[in-house]
């Protein structure tokens, strides 16, 4: 069994930090943004409800910025770095430019 990548990531705010880290694991991001966006539709379905993602999402940004204004600061810096919008606004990944 392999062990998880290492990655060393360099920059000197939370922001520049997470486009570095959404540059070198985009991949690794754009499978995960593919695999909860199948989750979150299977558990809307299960209720009975559609997936609302884009009206749930700003709020839950909103409310993390409050207690941890840098991690929502990477967390936009990894979205930007792997060409996937943070705002959930689209489930379709921007086209990467190559490493």
């Amino acid at each position: 069994m392999r062990g998880r990548p290492v990655l060393r990531i360099a920059g000197d705010s939370p922001r520049r930090r997470g486009e570095d880290r959404g540059r070198r694991a985009g991949d690794a991001v754009v499978r995960a943004w593919k695999v909860h966006e199948e989750l979150f539709a299977a558990v809307a379905a299960a209720h009975g409800r559609a997936p609302d993602v884009r009206s749930l999402a700003p709020g839950c940004a909103d409310t993390t910025r409050m207690w941890a204004p840098e991690l929502v600061e990477e967390t936009e810096g990894v979205a930007d770095g792997a060409g996937v919008p943070f705002s959930a606004s689209s489930p379709a990944p921007r086209s990467r430019p190559p490493r």
